[in-house]
C-alpha cells in the first residue's frame, strides 16, 4: 500500500447491493455544475493513510459508510495550478447517515454510471472497480 508521499487525496468507488443489483454511488462537485458526476475524495488529513482519508471522505462526503474491499490505481489530475494524485478503493455500503457536505448524490447500476461518470480516467477505475467486484463473487 502506498504511502502519504505517494498520494495527496483518497477517495472510494462504492457500491451497493440492492435486491439483486449492484449500484454505485456518483456525486456532484463541491462546486455544483449540473451533469457532472464524480467519485468522493479528498485531502489525506495529518495522521491518516490513504485508507483511512478514503472512508472518511466518503462519509463526509456522501453520508455513506463503506469498509475497504480492495485497492484501486491511483489516479493524477491535473489542475490550473498542481497535480494531485488520488488512491481510489474499492468499498461496499455498510450504512447510511446524513452526509455533512450538501452534494447530490445518486446510486446508479454499472451500466449506467460508467455513461454517467464524467472524466475518462474515471470510467477507466470503474470498469477496474467492476472487475474486481465481479470477482469477488
Amino acid at each position: 500500500m502506498p504511502d502519504n508521499n505517494t498520494c495527496t487525496h483518497a477517495g472510494g468507488i462504492v457500491f451497493r447491493r440492492n435486491h439483486d443489483a449492484v449500484e454505485y454511488l456518483l456525486i456532484g462537485p463541491s462546486k455544483e455544475r449540473p451533469g457532472e458526476w464524480l467519485f468522493p475524495k479528498g485531502h489525506i488529513e495529518i495522521g491518516e493513510d490513504c485508507r483511512q482519508a478514503a472512508v472518511r471522505e466518503v462519509e463526509e462526503e456522501a453520508g455513506v459508510v463503506a469498509k475497504v474491499l480492495d485497492q484501486l490505481d491511483i489516479s493524477e489530475v491535473k489542475l490550473t495550478n498542481k497535480t494531485i494524485t488520488v488512491k481510489y478503493y474499492l468499498m461496499e455500503m455498510t450504512t447510511w447517515k446524513s452526509a455533512q457536505e450538501k452534494r447530490r448524490t445518486g446510486w446508479f447500476p454499472y451500466d449506467e454510471a460508467i455513461r454517467l461518470v464524467t472524466h475518462e480516467a474515471n470510467r477507466v477505475l470503474l470498469l477496474e472497480a467492476e472487475k474486481k467486484r465481479a470477482s469477488m463473487g
